[in-house]
């Protein structure tokens, strides 16, 4: 009897080592498995997460049988009117393009990387962290691919786009976003009055305020005058220079010697309003760009 005890131990010793290694190993992959899920299931479920987009504008072509042949023609001449205005100002925008060109050539400048602008609408949110990532409705069936900067304006009134987020992964039809108030979210930044580079959310012992990006290692000796622009430093290979991130809202001082003699950190406000976009645009390098990095 005491030695069927001892193997039943034994046994229940053998099953709870072997429970612990499977929990460690699921520890160590969750975020490989969490990728893999997220492949798997959104290829799976685009059609349905599709679908309600397809619905509206469904919808909004069916309404336009409900108005009258006068309003109609109403909104018909005021959709030309605002057409024609846009060609205008189409024809000075390539117009400036042709002398930015020409003004490139003379000063020997390098022209920069071309990019097709791809359209793109959330089609799915994180209910717990809404405003720290979301899904967009173009894969890599569309050219998207790991890394691609996300853009968007402000509520419309930027005349420049601002950046969203970077996309994290990929399926064949959508894409998921770390946005830029993501602690994920890393990058290196440019503070243009004060010519100095830096990194978005790399120290994870500076402080972290909801809503707000970290900027660290900046050098010292420089005076960093709050609202100032932080841009994108084009480092990153698929992310153009001169995109806006936010402004300089506030700069730390540390208990550590140590560290204020080697470089300063700060808090940027990003310019993004996560709250109130629905649709983005992702800049994807064209091919004949594409090839002459490689």
């Amino acid at each position: 009897m005491p030695w069927i005890k001892g193997k039943s131990f034994i046994k229940v010793s053998y099953l709870l080592i072997l429970a612990a290694l499977v929990i460690v190993v699921a520890a160590a992959g969750f975020d490989t498995l969490r990728t893999v899920a997220f492949r798997i299931s959104s290829g799976f479920f685009y059609p349905y997460l599709s679908l309600p987009a397809s619905g509206k504008y469904i919808i909004a072509d069916r309404s336009l049988l409900l108005h009258s042949r006068s309003e109609l023609a109403a909104a018909l001449e005021k959709q030309q009117k605002t057409n024609r205005s846009l060609a205008a100002k189409a024809a000075v925008v390539a117009e400036l393009a042709v002398e930015n060109e020409e003004l490139r050539r003379l000063l020997k400048l390098k022209p920069r990387p071309d990019y097709n602008y791809i359209a793109a609408e959330i089609i799915l949110r994180d209910p717990v962290n809404w405003q720290e990532g979301f899904v967009i409705s173009k894969g890599r069936a569309d050219g998207i691919k790991e890394g691609t900067p996300v853009l968007c304006f402000t509520n419309g009134d930027s005349k420049e786009p601002i950046l969203t987020g970077i996309v994290k992964n990929t399926s064949k039809h959508s894409a998921q976003v770390t946005s830029v108030i993501s602690p994920h979210f890393r990058i290196s930044a440019y503070l243009t009055e004060s010519k100095s580079y830096g990194f978005l959310n790399v120290d994870d012992q500076q402080r972290r305020d909801p809503g707000k990006v970290n900027i660290s290692y900046l050098p010292t000796g420089h005076e960093y005058k709050l609202g100032q622009r932080c841009v994108t430093t084009g480092f990153e290979r698929k992310v153009p220079a001169g995109i806006d991130i936010g402004r300089l809202s506030e700069m730390l001082t540390s208990n550590s010697a140590f560290d204020n003699n080697l470089y300063e950190s700060g808090i940027v406000d990003p310019m993004v309003n996560l709250e109130n976009i629905h649709f983005v645009l992702l800049p994807v390098f064209t091919d004949k760009t594409e090839n002459k990095e490689r």
